[in-house]
């Protein structure tokens, strides 16, 4: 048991609350709550992280290049389409935004560290919840549908039990060592 896994659960629980009471209202909440929750898994992910197993190159490597490319246009285009809505409140969207890239650098990194076995889990989580704020305020300030509402539900659930299955499944892959080679 995970006392900051918990505790972000309990504050997507509240975050997901106010989405659906009323979104343009709670708007500011629901930025705050879900930062606090991108916090809160940081945290609970930290110590996974092992620095020295991160190469420079495969930070740069084509593939991460495109992704950032990526995902700073589907970050510019959102941002654009509602600029109107969001003009008085750009501080705590940009928190919310922030909080997410570091999570998905924090995901990211495990993942390229290469010593667990569900490190694939991770960026399968950060692709979900990439997905998930990108689709709830164009499904909730322009066009509503219950189909849209019922994908973000599923990818909501979906990365969390995901995101749970690598905290509870996962197992560390044995380190080769660079002292440890012998001829």
């Amino acid at each position: 048991m995970n006392f900051w896994y918990i505790t972000s659960l309990v504050v997507i629980i509240f975050c997901d609350t106010l989405i659906y009471i009323n979104f343009k209202k709670y708007f500011i909440h629901i930025c705050v709550l879900s930062s606090v929750y991108y916090f809160l898994s940081i945290i609970v992910l930290v110590k996974y992280m092992l620095p020295k197993r991160i190469k420079t190159r495969t930070l740069f490597s084509v593939p991460i290049v495109v992704s950032t490319i990526l995902i700073i246009y589907l970050i510019y285009s959102i941002s654009k389409l509602v600029f109107d809505f969001i003009q008085d409140v750009i501080p705590y969207i940009v928190l919310s935004i922030g909080s997410l890239i570091i999570y998905i650098i924090i995901c990211y990194l495990i993942y390229i560290s290469d010593i667990y076995r569900g490190g694939i889990k991770l960026l399968i989580v950060a692709s979900l919840f990439i997905f998930l704020t990108s689709l709830l305020p164009i499904n909730e300030l322009f066009y509503y549908d219950n189909i849209f509402t019922t994908l973000i539900n599923i990818t909501q659930i979906l990365s969390l039990y995901i995101f749970q299955q690598f905290l509870v499944e996962m197992e560390t892959a044995k380190i080769k060592s660079d002292e440890d080679t012998y001829l």
